[in-house]
């Protein structure tokens, strides 16, 4: 446990007598006096939820299920409020777990296989934008692109109206055509180089 250390700030709030400070300084006279009790009983408190440990988590569990939508309301605020910090810090799991990471879920998906792909079936139809910019940033990935930058080219590829060599009005299609909307890099280095149609795309020399 980090060891306690009081502010001069707190030693005046806890001092002062209550009656005599405004009332947002008796709100962090308060919070200071919480502070100072749960690090004094830090020790005490702790062998007490250990001793407690599966009668805390069945109350939790009680307090969750009959207040579920506060529950996730809170969450929600909690994770707008932070978002960056838990990307950051999903950022770093990830890296760290890879492995064990996709080992457990490919055993979830191998168990819940059904399920899975009706949870997926239902994102899709509910999210075809995010769905197709995935899809999208997958294909390129498998492609060899530097994906440092997908943001931004993703963006341009969706902006572009023509082809950036020969001018032809680009088309977005199911099926392959002379005019579809495609991204050119370079096979070599992985960047970044142009939008395209497909004519001109698969004119080009794929050592380059």
């Amino acid at each position: 446990m980090a060891e306690y250390i009081i502010s001069t700030f707190e030693v005046f709030l806890m001092n002062t007598p209550k009656k005599i400070l405004p009332k947002e300084l008796q709100i962090l006279k308060r919070r200071a006096n919480q502070r100072k009790c749960y690090f004094k009983n830090w020790e005490k408190n702790k062998k007490w939820r250990d001793d407690n440990r599966d009668n805390l988590r069945e109350k939790n569990k009680e307090y969750r299920e009959n207040n579920i939508e506060l529950v996730r309301e809170k969450a929600r605020e909690y994770a707008a409020s932070h978002r960056e910090e838990r990307r950051a810090y999903d950022r770093i799991y990830k890296e760290a777990n890879r492995e064990e990471i996709n080992k457990k879920s490919s055993i979830r998906k191998k168990n819940n296989r059904d399920k899975c792909n009706e949870q997926m079936r239902n994102w899709i139809k509910n999210n075809p934008e995010q769905a197709k910019k995935l899809n999208r940033k997958g294909a390129w990935k498998r492609a060899g692109l530097n994906m440092e930058n997908f943001e931004e080219i993703y963006e341009r590829y969706l902006s572009t109206t023509h082809c950036d060599l020969c001018g032809v009005e680009l088309t977005e299609d199911k099926q392959m055509t002379k005019t579809t909307r495609c991204m050119d890099h370079s096979h070599v280095t992985g960047e970044f180089r142009n939008i395209v149609c497909c004519s001109c795309n698969s004119s080009l020399p794929e050592n380059t």
